[in-house]
C-alpha cells in the first residue's frame, strides 16, 4: 500500500524565504555598512598584519566582518561577495589586486579562531536582565550561608 504525498503533514513556515534569509543569510551590506563592519580596531588591526598574505587578510576581514554583524560564521564564494572585497582592497590594501581568490579550508578555521578568541561567550538572555539584577555570586558573598542550627 503506497503513502500518498497528500497524507503527508505540513511543516508551519512561521517565517518567509526572505526572512530567513535576513536572519540567518550572507550578509548584504549598503556602503555605510561596509565602513561599520570593515573598520578595525588596533587589536584586530594586529591580527591581520600577522596574516601573510592579501587573499588570507582580505578572507579574515570578510570573516570579522560578517562577523561582527550576525555573530556567525559563513562558508561564500568569491563572488556572492565580490563588491565587499573590492570594498577591502580599495580600503584597508589600495595597492594591491587579486587575480584569484580561494582559502584553504584549514586557514578558514584558524581565521574563525582568532576572531571568536578575544570574544567572550555571552548568554544572549543577559542582555536582558534588569540593572539591578545580581548573580549568585554576588548574593552568596552578601548572605553567606550559616550551618543550619537544630531547633531544642
Amino acid at each position: 500500500m503506497e503513502e500518498s504525498n497528500s497524507s503527508k503533514p505540513q511543516r508551519l513556515m512561521i517565517l518567509g524565504d526572505d526572512e530567513i534569509d535576513a536572519l540567518f543569510g550572507l550578509p548584504r551590506f549598503t556602503e555605510r555598512q561596509r565602513i561599520e563592519f570593515f573598520s578595525l580596531s588596533m587589536q584586530e588591526q594586529s591580527v591581520v598584519e600577522e596574516l601573510r598574505t592579501i587573499q588570507s587578510k582580505a578572507y579574515f576581514l570578510l570573516q570579522l566582518g560578517y562577523f561582527k554583524d550576525r555573530q556567525m560564521f559563513f562558508a561564500f564564494d568569491p563572488e556572492e561577495v565580490q563588491e565587499d572585497v573590492q570594498y577591502i582592497l580599495e580600503t584597508h590594501f589600495p595597492q594591491c589586486r587579486l587575480s584569484h581568490f580561494t582559502i584553504a579550508r584549514n586557514t578558514r578555521a584558524r581565521q574563525q579562531r582568532l576572531i571568536l578568541e578575544p570574544r567572550p561567550v555571552v548568554c544572549r538572555a543577559a542582555l536582558f536582565l534588569p540593572k539591578n539584577f545580581i548573580t549568585v555570586s554576588e548574593f552568596t558573598e552578601e548572605y553567606p550561608s550559616t550551618p543550619a542550627t537544630p531547633d531544642p
